[in-house]
């Protein structure tokens, strides 16, 4: 059937293009090879690289693509690879010629020529172990072949491979007893380390077949062989020593101190961290503190501070210290609070009471006592009314109503008038029946009448704060005095062996640390955190048990993890407190030293509040008000 179709060149679809069939492809190939061959020949290496790298890079992956390469286009594939390896040693491209052979490799592994190119172009890049792989591949494919096994010997001789090069040393005596080389190197190694020979004897059995050193080596042939295996040595150590530790730059700051603040000189110290960041310098380069990339100074002029009210109150945040509670005891109220417009007649009825008309919950005792006659006579009394309650519908247990029952064991009739108390929480309940000699920690219920019971557990650390002494603690004014300029003229003047920027972080947020009972600058709380951020990427927290860290470095990381977490919890902004967390690792490390009476001395009841005060707002932020409590509880 004849087809009809357009004449127009662009109508043809790629069912109707020319195709070529597989044994046309292979031809092409072969063909652009000889041609290659041609050039290579006649010197053109550079038109016959040209070809060769075409036929590796799109005519051969078109053969694979349909079905795989044929062992002739494989054959094909592989003298590609080695012809342009010896086209690049040819022109003393080393490197790319190894390349090549390797990859040549990697299709036929059966070539000990091939395994003796690599190895002794791998000795002239100074990659000796590559060099010596390459050799034992050769020996692979052929255990007789002599270049392979002559150079091996130096080779392994050169990286101190003792025990593998008398190996083939008696491998090589074996095939030539008369191989001076192998005496020689032999002889040097059982000099070098006497310990060598019984040990080789061992692992090789088989050495009785080695011919013995018979002293057929001449003093000129030792001499002469040693001679030429130094040169290989000594590039051997070369190579070492440059995969060796370089010594460290010495290091200006980028910025100078302007002066002697502890904002000036945080702000010195993070961008010297910075800069070690972005350039990829080592953080333990030497720091020379007397010089500036863009000037040198031997001292630096301390601006003038005047000691005005102006100047001590400016950027001064309202201190929110942690101060230490007084020794009285607190109570508080948790849980299970009840409104005073909750509906008491709706509960179920005390089984002993007449009616829920309940008397003051803040009678004593012996008053309880002397009204039980008379609440046994009220209740003959009323049996209509009680019998009359109880058919009335059942309403829900209310476990306050219970605990009334063992409170008052009946109607009491209180002895002053007046407007009558009611219990609204449980706690309250407790407190009244059970004497306050055995409540825990001393609960004086006197003390808790002015408690706002109405409020959640959000509102008891406010109703702490209120309770804690203010006067605990002397905030001396420090920031913006002489104070302030003695201690950090100091900090940066003082003497040390050596002086790099992961000391002068440790030592910067340490000193800022023990400043916690002072008003801070608000500029000086953000440097704190991006010091302590700093701080973390290279100190970790002291392991507490294993007797490697001194106490001092334990006392100075939980000060300034202990530091760290009283901003974020009582200085920062609820946006950003939820940017920054206490690690549950580091408050568990504290809560752990806080137990550590003997080591803290004198400042561990200060430490004992700092630290239960941080666990009960941490836990308080994570809605486990149990945990919270408890630590509230350690804290009061």
């Amino acid at each position: 059937m004849i087809k009809i179709r357009a004449l127009n060149r662009d109508s043809l679809s790629d069912e109707d293009a020319p195709t070529i069939r597989r044994e046309a492809q292979e031809e092409i190939a072969l063909d652009m090879y000889n041609k290659a061959l041609r050039h290579q020949c006649n010197g053109n290496y550079e038109e016959a690289v040209s070809i060769l790298e075409k036929l590796l890079t799109e005519n051969i992956p078109q053969l694979e693509s349909q079905g795989g390469l044929p062992k002739t286009m494989s054959t094909l594939k592989y003298s590609c690879y080695f012809n342009v390896g010896n086209i690049y040693v040819q022109k003393k491209n080393d490197s790319d010629a190894l390349d090549n052979f390797l990859k040549a490799a990697d299709l036929d592994s059966s070539d000990v020529t091939l395994w003796h190119k690599i190895g002794t172009i791998a000795l002239k890049l100074d990659r000796f172990r590559q060099a010596a792989y390459a050799f034992l591949k050769g020996l692979e494919c052929n255990e007789s072949h002599w270049p392979c096994l002559d150079k091996l010997i130096s080779v392994l001789y050169a990286i101190q491979d003792t025990v593998t090069c008398l190996l083939y040393i008696g491998k090589a005596l074996v095939l030539d007893k008369d191989y001076i080389k192998g005496h020689v190197v032999r002889k040097l190694i059982f000099e070098s380390n006497p310990a060598a020979k019984e040990y080789y004897q061992a692992y090789n059995p088989d050495y009785i077949l080695e011919p013995d050193f018979d002293g057929v080596v001449t003093e000129e042939d030792e001499k002469m062989i040693i001679k030429n295996l130094e040169p290989l040595c000594k590039r051997l150590n070369e190579v070492e020593k440059s995969f060796g530790p370089k010594p460290l730059p010495c290091i200006a700051l980028p910025t100078a101190l302007q002066d002697f603040t502890w904002v000036s000189l945080g702000k010195t110290i993070l961008n010297l961290h910075n800069y070690i960041t972005e350039n990829k310098l080592s953080y333990f380069s030497k720091v020379d503190i007397t010089k500036c990339m863009s000037r040198e100074y031997t001292d630096v002029e301390a601006v003038p501070i005047e000691n005005t009210a102006e100047n001590s109150n400016e950027n001064v945040i309202d201190a929110k210290p942690i101060v230490l509670p007084s020794t009285e005891p607190q109570t508080m109220e948790v849980e299970n609070e009840v409104k005073p417009e909750d509906n008491f007649e709706q509960r179920r009825p005390s089984l002993s009471s007449e009616n829920n008309n309940l008397s003051e919950p803040n009678c004593s005792q012996g008053e309880d006592n002397d009204e039980m006659d008379q609440d046994t006579e009220d209740q003959e009394d009323n049996s209509e009314q009680k019998e009359e309650k109880k058919r009335t519908a059942k309403r829900k247990r209310d476990l306050l109503s219970d605990l009334q029952i063992w409170g008052w064991h009946s109607k009491r009739k209180s002895a002053k008038k007046g407007k009558s108390e009611k219990d609204f929480t449980i706690q309250g309940a407790l407190t009244r029946i059970i004497p306050s000699y055995l409540l825990p920690n001393g609960i004086n219920i006197e003390r808790n009448k002015n408690f706002d019971k109405n409020k959640g557990i959000d509102n008891i650390f406010t109703n702490f704060k209120s309770q804690l002494s203010s006067t605990s603690v002397n905030f001396e004014k420090y920031f913006g005095t002489e104070n302030e300029k003695n201690d950090v003229t100091n900090f940066w003047t003082k003497e040390r062996e050596h002086l790099d920027v992961v000391d002068l972080i440790e030592e910067y947020t340490v000193s800022l640390a023990k400043m916690w009972n002072k008003k801070w600058p608000k500029e000086l709380i953000s440097l704190y955190l991006k010091a302590y951020d700093k701080y973390r990427e290279h100190f970790e927290h002291p392991e507490l048990f294993n007797g490697l860290s001194s106490f001092e470095e334990i006392k100075n990381d939980a000060l300034v993890t202990l530091m760290y977490g009283e901003i974020v919890y009582f200085y920062l902004k609820t946006e950003d407190k939820d940017k920054r967390k206490v690690h549950p690792t580091s408050l568990i490390q504290l809560q752990l030293l806080s137990t550590w009476k003997e080591q803290w001395q004198e400042d561990y009841f200060i430490m004992f509040v700092r630290i239960h005060w941080l666990r009960a707002y941490v836990l308080k932020g994570l809605s486990n008000h149990t945990l919270a409590i408890c630590a509230y509880q350690l804290v009061i």
